[in-house]
């Protein structure tokens, strides 16, 4: 293998993974168009807090 690196597999060839993976605690699943509107109202209402957050004043393309 002179010349040609090996790359270790993390997952098999042709894994899916779950469409869904929740408990009574909590729910993973991928974020879709159907989403958006809860996620914007989630990200807006925290805007203050993410401001305060250390090291923001230092983000870059950051606004307001």
């Amino acid at each position: 293998m002179r010349g040609r690196q090996r790359v270790a597999v993390f997952v098999p060839p042709g894994f899916e993974p779950p469409p869904l993976l929740g408990t009574s605690q909590f729910r993973l699943e991928p974020l879709g168009p159907e989403h958006n509107e809860a996620d914007y109202a989630a990200w807006t209402s925290s805007i203050d807090h993410i401001k305060a957050m250390p090291g923001f004043e230092d983000a870059a393309g950051r606004t307001g």
